[in-house]
């Protein structure tokens, strides 16, 4: 593909665009077909939404279908990998690991891709969030597998930036909330006959304790991630003319935390409140999974400019 090779910036952008065509697609019945038939070129949306990069980069549509192949096979790879060092068993992951470590570059670009290895795409890109691919990554070079990734697919060197860097506290703190909750929601699947956000919460609690964690501290700092969110996306909504349904929506679902902090509750009170109210505790949990589950380095490192709020730093855990 001659120079494309070099041009990291390209491939980022491409991968972006299909991230965010497969999120779109997330809840349709019919979304691994769609995405085989957009690998083959035969989706009529796919000319539309890289026509930019063909016609500005020289690029062909064969070009881009072998980025976007790989790029597949990478995030599939990922997300078992992921669920291997977080300890939790994904059906059939064994073999579809097997398969794609036994395929060759060409024969990845050259056959149609397995359904279950897009399936595993797609929940990746679910996942979204940065600090679970760079989870996987670790896994891959503590066990001295990342050569594995590479081979898999070259282009995953544009890819692995986040991991050149060790995490900061914070990102470490995120990365295992949300291992917590991945453990406490597997753990939830089979239950019938009861509040599934309560259940997950109070698994959520018990593996606090088995890991041998400060379950206050945890909420205290879910609190202050959660308020930095508001606050960020607040500035980014009105910067980039969203609408009010828009805004209105991502208020929603964390009023609830978000008012209490406002009222000026003080945060000792309000962390004892929510142990003490297991529908209080659920929402909080899901209220920080859906305010991170997009989150990339740049989200994280623009809201940490938000830090000396005063309200932040009532509430800020580090302190």
């Amino acid at each position: 593909m001659g120079e494309i090779e070099l041009k990291e910036n390209i491939i980022i952008e491409i991968i972006q665009k299909f991230n965010a065509n497969t999120n779109v697609l997330y809840n349709s019945e019919t979304i691994v077909d769609e995405i085989t038939n957009y690998l083959q070129g035969k989706s009529t949306n796919f000319e539309n939404d890289f026509a930019q990069y063909i016609d500005k980069y020289n690029l062909t549509k064969e070009n881009i279908i072998v980025i976007l192949k790989l790029y597949v096979y990478e995030m599939a790879y990922l997300f078992i990998n992921y669920f291997k060092a977080i300890n939790i068993p994904m059906p059939y992951s064994d073999s579809v690991k097997e398969n794609i470590e036994s395929l060759s570059l060409k024969e990845k670009i050259k056959k149609p891709i397995d359904k279950m290895i897009i399936l595993y795409y797609v929940e990746m890109v679910n996942e979204g969030n940065y600090l679970v691919s760079y989870k996987a990554r670790e896994y891959l070079i503590a066990n001295k597998e990342i050569s594995k990734l590479l081979k898999i697919n070259p282009f995953s060197i544009f890819t692995m930036e986040d991991n050149a860097k060790d995490l900061s506290d914070e990102e470490r703190i995120i990365s295992k909330i949300i291992e917590l909750n991945e453990l406490a929601q597997a753990q939830s699947r089979y239950i019938y006959g009861k509040n599934e956000d309560v259940f997950i919460w109070e698994k959520f609690l018990e593996l606090v304790i088995e890991f041998n964690l400060d379950i206050r501290f945890l909420i205290q700092y879910m609190l202050f991630n959660i308020y930095k969110n508001v606050l960020y996306k607040s500035d980014y909504y009105s910067e980039n003319d969203f609408n009010e349904e828009s805004e209105d929506k991502e208020k929603e679902s964390t009023e609830i935390l978000i008012d209490l902090i406002d009222q000026g509750e003080d945060i000792d009170n309000l962390i004892e409140e929510i142990l003490c109210d297991k529908e209080l505790g659920a929402q909080l949990l899901i209220d920080f999974y859906n305010e991170n589950a997009d989150l990339t380095k740049g989200i994280f490192e623009e809201m940490n400019m938000y830090n000396s709020n005063e309200e932040l730093q009532r509430i800020n855990p580090f302190l």
